[in-house]
């Protein structure tokens, strides 16, 4: 891993670490739940359309299980981490 500098984020009552680096953006999704991670994509500038697009989902499926609408998969929040984790490289 490249150079990094850890940041805190409260999203809620919960805390959360975030390194990010030059080559390296790493977060750490521990029992985060879609409205944290809503929260947390807000906050961090992502567009939902643009993370739905590389997960390979529809904006508005996306847009339901972010909003608690519908359960996310197994496997949702690394997901979304493999896609920060790309889109720093």
């Amino acid at each position: 891993m490249g150079a990094y500098v850890q940041r805190e984020l409260i999203v809620g009552d919960k805390l959360f670490f975030i390194f990010v680096g030059v080559d390296d953006y790493m977060l750490y999704f521990l029992n985060m739940d879609s409205g944290e991670i809503k929260t947390l994509l807000k906050k961090l500038g992502i567009k939902h359309k643009w993370i739905a697009d590389k997960i390979g989902l529809s904006p508005a499926y996306f847009s339901m299980m972010i909003n608690g609408h519908r359960k996310p998969p197994p496997g949702f929040n690394k997901s979304i981490l493999n896609i920060l984790k790309q889109r720093n490289q």
